[in-house]
């Protein structure tokens, strides 16, 4: 049997609980980004929209995805928050979700729920439920890439320390 590798350069081994957080945040946020194209498919679709089910699709799957995606972010915030608290894309992002997410999430529900309800304005509003899933769909764009590419939004980056001389 072959004895395992020694550790010269005083690293822990494994990355920690970081990818255990990650994975479960991309499924969800991509589940949660189908679940709207679903939307806005159905939306498309036909001369006659299913409302209920896009209604259950935003309830039974959209809003537990994003409830999911929310947790594993704050926990994964959570492991560097001071370092991540001084960056200003975090903070854009972070008031945008608390701003954005409940705003347009209700506005779609609210409109879904009355057409469910009174189905005689479905044909009516029916341009109007695609045209605000399409909205919150080009949003969540702008929220994916500001997570991923991480702008700067004018902040000042600071010099790296240079090394104490000894």
């Amino acid at each position: 049997m072959s004895e395992s590798p020694t550790n010269i350069h005083g690293r822990k081994g494994g990355r920690g609980i970081r990818p255990w957080l990650l994975i479960p945040k991309v499924l969800s946020v991509a589940v949660y980004f189908g679940a709207l194209v679903t939307m806005l498919a159905m939306g498309l679709a036909g001369p006659e929209p299913r409302h209920e089910i896009m209604l259950a699709i935003l309830e039974r799957v959209a809003l537990p995805a994003v409830t999911a995606a929310v947790f594993f972010g704050v926990a994964l915030w959570v492991m560097h928050f001071k370092a991540l608290w001084r960056t200003r894309w975090l903070r854009f992002k972070l008031i945008a979700l608390l701003v954005g997410l409940p705003i347009l999430h209700l506005w779609i529900r609210s409109l879904l729920i009355s057409i469910v309800e009174f189905p005689d304005i479905g044909r009516e509003h029916a341009i109007s439920v695609v045209m605000r899933v399409g909205l919150l769909i080009v949003w969540v764009v702008g929220i994916i890439w500001l997570g991923r590419h991480k702008p700067r939004l004018g902040q000042k980056v600071k010099p790296a320390r240079q090394p104490h001389p000894t």
